[in-house]
């Protein structure tokens, strides 16, 4: 619904009527810095794992004189998602409410701590904004995992050497530090490199692993490639590790990217309407890096004209610029600007800035203007700052605000001096401090300061804690004026699975109770808790808290209130969950009312298949909790949205969020119901250009039905820069040499290292982005067929250097065949015989081929390059008293035909040799006798 259109009620006007009479009576005030206040509701740090589902409150605080329309952002980490989906609200002057964020952790989120910034802007007037952040901790997940970048081979011959790449990848969130080992046991050896490294959450190091199979090999071998990478931790009495184990046979030997570097740049035209009309905008942005070392990056954006009053999805104007490198970093148009947390951060408008240095000494300087406040200001600021030791910074600032004249309120100028440091130095303890003095021309007001403290253990520690203070004074220039805000907390390990927390928050503002000033609340809030992480990734939670105001300027008011919350959930898989249930008791000492309540809260994401993704919230309770509660929300909220990639270049969604709240201790304010409805689509096509859909419905109990749309499409397109020197190309063609015209053949696969690539119709291929140095090419003879066969053996050496092009030709030829038989002679007239199982070798300088022939004798080569070949045909094998007739012979390959050779096995001639003689006769006496001679 348009906050434009929206049907306003005769209590809202008295509303306005009033925050008007208080602007004029206090004209000093809205020389000042006011709009809209952000601040977490609770300030300990939550402990949670990756996946894990968290609810976190912010409460925003109106302190305009009008009533806002506001819109609300959270900026996420990488891969964290909104569970419950963002909606518009509206705060009448001094109104507060609590906004809840439901969000779910990234599943690979590196352990560590985490900021979740909310933001809360005016639809119309981006300067009423402010933004606060809520800490989570996330504890480390082991997963460790090994696997081939690409096939392994299934056999080796025997002194054979075989290279591998593997790829470690460390899936979980914690860095570790990596040993590895390779072995083959007694097949052969094998080595890996890099042996020892850290390797980050979430990322991957590439392995070269060699091995080499025992030359003295007689026999077929099966063995196994192990290689196994240890981390020297155990979780739950088991070694964090990962093995890969690759089978092998030992046989015996018995037979890119684009060259030139761009800049990516979009243009866009967005149409946006409502009910009452439409109108289109453009656009064009960049973001990229200008040189190869990434280094210079430039980030732009123009979008024009303004169409913020084209629905809730409607954009302003906006004209963007940002370069940075090293030592130098230019900023203007409409963003940002930041000097220091307690001068001015993130102060939205139109302007400039300049920043250079870099290492050890930095400075710079900014000037920015509002663009649509009705009390224009305008902001110089300066810095300057030094790293006297690493992890220690130091700054100065300086901050000139002039404010121009409107209605009642008097032109005025705020000069802001502050001086702060950052250090890690002490026992590895976060420590960041600042103060600062301010003077003023405004009536009425002094000179002031305000100062702030923060103390953050190492987050490594298994005990932690976090300690803040910050304080302003009454006339203090700059953020956080009058008031103080005192913070801390601590975890502390009970058990593996156990942990303690802590929390104490105390803030107060109009720390001088002037009536002058409007209300001077007193807050202060305790909170202890226990967490629990069960089996299966589930968590357990209970809490006590406690929270009490006072108001300092109305001495009978005090409210109280403890409560107990209860607290499970689940995270990991393909579901996730986390429920609570409240239970609070209030009491308001002034009017003596007691209150008990309940609150439950459910939310929970499912993701049944990888293209889609589930997600829903309730809130439900008693309306009856009292408005200044902050332990118990009253009203229902019920959303859920649903994300839909069936592939990589289309996306969907849709959006639902349910608001339904009464208010008892309120008679004159009306009831919110409202019902908001997004849906959307994105659409990218193969060549780049995209199309995004997004659509808006909002209605409700006594509430206009309003829809708001956008459709953007999206033409991206890269400008050239220039060609990158820190890698080279290679151009070749694969062709047919002995045929008329050297036709290129299509199809053929040409390896470089470990890439390869496809030849054209004429025979071309191309390597893009190759590391300068020699490389060899090949072409897989399979992939040109039968028929085709390689003028020359063996691969091509190429030089290839950074910045050009190499070039280089792959001759083919007609193959031949050449078929043969290895045959035992027989007597004349008789049919030779085959002999099954001897080794033929066929070979030529570079290229030696072995075979050994079937049970008929025969033997076989094909895809032989024409030319001359020596045929060797070895004895082994070979019948008892047999030898070959010609153990080698010249054979001659044509191109495109068959040869044929035949090797005669020819029996030994045998010599027979008498080694006993003698004479057969008489014998004396009359016998016969043999006698013998030697």
């Amino acid at each position: 619904m348009s906050w434009k259109s929206a049907r306003v009620s005769p209590h809202r006007n008295f509303l306005r009527g009033a925050g008007l009479l208080l602007l004029l009576w206090a004209p000093s005030l809205s020389a000042g810095p006011a709009g809209l206040e952000v601040r977490p509701v609770a300030g300990e740090t939550v402990e949670a794992e990756p996946g894990r589902i968290l609810t976190l409150a912010f409460r925003v605080t109106n302190r305009w004189h009008d009533r806002v329309p506001m819109r609300e952002a959270v900026t996420l980490p990488e891969s964290w998602r909104l569970v419950m989906p963002l909606v518009d609200f509206e705060l009448e002057p001094a109104e507060s409410v609590v906004r809840m964020v439901v969000v779910r952790a990234g599943g690979a989120a590196p352990a560590g701590e985490y900021e979740i910034v909310y933001a809360a802007s005016g639809r119309a007037d981006y300067a009423l904004s402010d933004r606060a952040a809520a800490r989570i901790m996330i504890s480390p997940v082991y997963n460790l995992t090994l696997q081939p970048e690409d096939a392994p081979p299934e056999r080796l011959a025997a002194g054979e050497n075989l290279h591998l790449k593997i790829r470690l990848l460390n899936r979980g969130n914690a860095d570790l530090a990596v040993a590895l080992e390779a072995g083959m046991g007694t097949a052969g050896h094998a080595a890996v490199a890099p042996q020892a490294f850290a390797l980050p959450a979430g990322e991957s190091r590439l392995l070269e692993v060699t091995a080499a199979a025992d030359a003295r090999a007689d026999r077929l071998t099966r063995s196994h490639l192990r290689l196994v990478a240890r981390t020297g931790r155990t979780v739950s009495g088991r070694a964090v590790e990962a093995t890969l184990t690759l089978p092998l046979e030992v046989v015996p030997r018995v037979a890119g990217q684009d060259t030139h570097l761009r800049y990516p740049v979009t243009f866009f035209t967005r149409l946006g309407g409502d009910n009452f009309g439409s109108a289109i905008q453009f656009g064009l942005e960049g973001d990229g890096y200008l040189d190869e070392a990434r280094r210079r990056r430039l980030d732009f954006s123009i979008q024009a004209p303004d169409r913020h009053d084209r629905g809730t999805l409607g954009r302003r104007d906006e004209y963007r610029l940002r370069y940075e490198d090293p030592l130098l970093r230019l900023q203007g148009g409409d963003q940002s600007y930041s000097l220091s947390e307690l001068t001015s951060w993130h102060r939205y408008g139109r302007g400039g800035g300049i920043e250079i240095g870099g290492g050890a000494l930095a400075g710079g300087m900014y000037y920015v203007e509002d663009r649509w406040t009705l009390q224009k200001r305008r902001d110089v600021g300066a810095f300057l700052s030094a790293d006297p030791a690493p992890g220690t910074t130091v700054r100065a600032h300086f901050l000139a605000l002039a404010y121009d004249e409107w209605r009642l309120a008097p032109a005025a100028r705020e000069d802001i001096w502050s001086f702060g440091a950052e250090t890690r130095r002490l026992l590895s303890h976060h420590l960041k401090g600042e103060i600062g003095v301010s003077r003023t021309d405004r009536a009425g007001a002094a000179s002031d300061a305000a100062w702030s403290l923060e103390v953050r253990s190492p987050s490594q520690w298994a005990a932690r804690y976090h300690l803040s203070a910050r304080q302003g004074g009454r006339d203090w220039g700059g953020r956080y004026p009058d008031s103080a805000s005192y913070s801390g907390s601590l975890s502390l390990p009970l058990g593996e699975r156990l942990r303690a927390g802590a929390a104490y928050d105390r803030y107060d503002r109009n720390r001088e109770s002037d009536p002058a000033r409007g209300s001077a609340p007193r807050e202060t809030r305790y909170q202890a808790g226990l967490e629990a992480r069960l089996p299966g990734r589930h968590h357990a939670r209970v809490d006590y808290d406690r929270y009490e105001r006072t108001e300092a300027a109305a001495e009978a008011f005090r409210f109280r209130e403890h409560g107990v919350a209860l607290t499970i959930g689940h995270s990991g898989g393909r579901f996730g969950y986390r429920a609570e249930a409240r239970r609070g008791r209030s009491r308001d000492l002034a009017s003596g009312r007691r209150y008990g309540g309940w609150n439950f809260d459910l939310q929970g994401t499912f993701s049944p298949r990888k293209d889609l993704f589930l997600a829903f919230s309730s809130s439900f309770g008693d309306d009856g909790s009292p408005g200044e509660s902050r332990l118990l929300r009253r009203g229902r909220n019920h959303g859920g949205s649903v994300r839909w990639a069936p592939a990589g270049a289309f996306s969907a969604y849709l959006d639902y969020a349910r608001n339904d709240a009464t208010f008892p201790d309120e008679p004159l304010r009306e009831r919110v119901e409202s019902d908001q409805w997004g849906a959307g689509f994105t659409w990218k096509t193969r060549r780049g250009p995209a199309v995004e859909f997004a659509a808006r419905r909002s209605g409700g109990l006594g509430r206009e039905e309003y829809t708001s749309y956008s459709v953007t499409c999206n033409l991206p397109f890269k400008v050239p820069l220039r060609r990158r020197e820190s890698v080279g190309s290679l151009a070749g063609r694969v062709f047919r040499s002995d045929l008329p015209g050297a036709p290129g053949v299509a199809g053929a696969v040409v390896y470089v290292g470990g890439t390869a690539a496809l030849t054209d119709r004429a025979g071309r291929f191309t390597f893009r982005t190759l590391a300068p140095g020699a490389h060899e090419v090949r072409v897989d003879e399979r992939s040109v067929g039968i028929e085709n066969v390689l003028a020359a053996p063996g691969p091509v050496t190429v030089t290839v250097e950074g910045g050009r092009s190499a070039a280089v030709e792959l001759p083919l030829g007609a193959s031949g065949v050449l078929e043969g038989c290895v045959a035992l002679a027989q007597a004349p007239g008789g049919a030779p015989r085959g002999l099954a199982n001897i080794l033929a070798e066929l070979a030529r300088p570079g290229e030696t081929r072995r075979t050994v022939t079937d049970s008929s004798g025969r033997f076989l080569f094909e895809k032989l390059a024409p030319g001359t070949w020596t045929l060797k045909v070895y004895e082994r094998n070979l019948p008892e008293n047999h030898r070959l007739e010609r153990a080698e012979q010249t054979v001659t390959i044509p191109p495109g035909a068959r040869a044929g050779a035949t090797v005669h096995v020819l029996p030994r001639p045998r010599a027979i040799r008498f080694i006993d003689e003698g004479r057969v006769g008489p014998a004396p006496g009359g016998e016969e006798r043999v006698t013998h001679a030697r």
